[in-house]
């Protein structure tokens, strides 16, 4: 079967995975975004290829809003049945994670390790459903604030600034003696009354390396948000980003002082942030507080990358979301 995937943002790069590595008798057609988004340079097929295409579509989100928007708009402006359009759990398999498959850190989990489990199984398996039903965001305020890691004056790592307010609530938790300094691609939506005498905004990326990196903005419901692209600042929503390694920024900002708390929701690029921190994980054993739902596989890469730098930590889980996004691992 020939497939074309409505959608470019990071559900359609997983289907590019999954159907070079494991569908060898089917095959992707091409892409093709509503709003011109293209961050991983897939290839693109044009208006007239779906019009002619004999195959079937898939919708490249699992956003709810964006699954309905896109069918509406391929009914309207290519006239394709609704029968011919997949949606992703249609073709994905469901995927049952043994607990014998995190053998090597379920030693350091403390008594959060069944919800982790589930949390994880359900969106493996594409059960939306179980999120709604456990109504997670009831809890969404102790976001980042779970297990009280944070203490007065203590000195914070803020990796994903957005409009301000995590770094806000950091700063009333650590009090005038202790400082934040937070990160984001772009200051544009930080608002005033988050400016506040303790925190310090930089318009960095974290990431392994001081380097410059290609971000692009994407647009619409699905995966809103910048983050790193491939597309060698050639779309029109990509822009070049200077980014730094936490190690670097502490000894070049800090005066190489202690790092007591740091937290990371940079959009999928945790993992290249971590590996910037290695220094400081292994000098100070700061607290952490991580997202892990930007990529699956970052639910256990995550802690198999924290543990090989320190394996000193207790890690421990939650959920914020009546949605797969918003799980959050925590070292300490």
């Amino acid at each position: 079967m020939k497939y074309i995937i409505f959608g470019a943002g990071k559900t359609s790069l997983t289907l590019k995975r999954y159907f070079e590595n494991c569908k060898f008798d089917d095959q992707i057609v091409g892409y093709y975004d509503f709003l011109g988004n293209n961050p991983f340079n897939f290839k693109l097929v044009s208006e007239n290829e779906i019009k002619n295409h004999t195959g079937k579509y898939i919708i490249g989100s699992i956003m709810y809003d964006s699954i309905s928007i896109m069918k509406q708009y391929a009914q309207e402006k290519f006239s394709i049945d609704l029968s011919n359009i997949l949606e992703i759990q249609e073709v994905l398999p469901k995927t049952l994670l043994s607990e014998d498959f995190f053998v090597e850190f379920k030693n350091n989990f403390d008594d959060s390790y069944q919800l982790y489990l589930k949390v994880l199984n359900a969106r493996a398996n594409f059960h939306f459903e179980f999120f709604e039903e456990m109504n997670f965001f009831q809890n969404h305020e102790k976001e980042y604030f779970k297990y009280d890691l944070i203490k007065k004056g203590d000195k914070i790592i803020d990796g994903g600034s957005f409009d301000g307010n995590t770094a806000k609530n950091f700063s009333q938790k650590i009090k005038e003696n202790g400082r934040v300094y937070s990160f984001d691609c772009t200051l544009e939506n930080i608002l005033d009354e988050n400016k506040l005498e303790n925190i310090s905004y930089f318009e960095y990326a974290l990431y392994e390396e001081q380097t410059t990196l290609n971000f692009h903005k994407y647009e619409g419901v699905e995966a809103p948000g910048s983050f790193v692209s491939k597309t060698n600042n050639s779309a029109p929503n990509d822009y070049s980003v200077n980014a730094i390694s936490i190690d670097d920024f502490n000894s070049k900002f800090m005066s190489s002082s202690k790092v007591d708390f740091i937290k990371l929701d940079i959009e999928g690029a945790e993992l290249k942030a971590i590996l910037g921190s290695r220094q400081i994980l292994i000098r100070d054993k700061p607290k952490l507080a991580i997202a892990c739902y930007h990529l699956i596989e970052h639910y256990w890469q995550i802690p198999q990358l924290i543990l090989s730098i320190n394996n000193n930590y207790t890690i421990g889980f939650d959920h914020y979301s009546n949605y797969f996004d918003g799980s959050v691992l925590y070292f300490y």
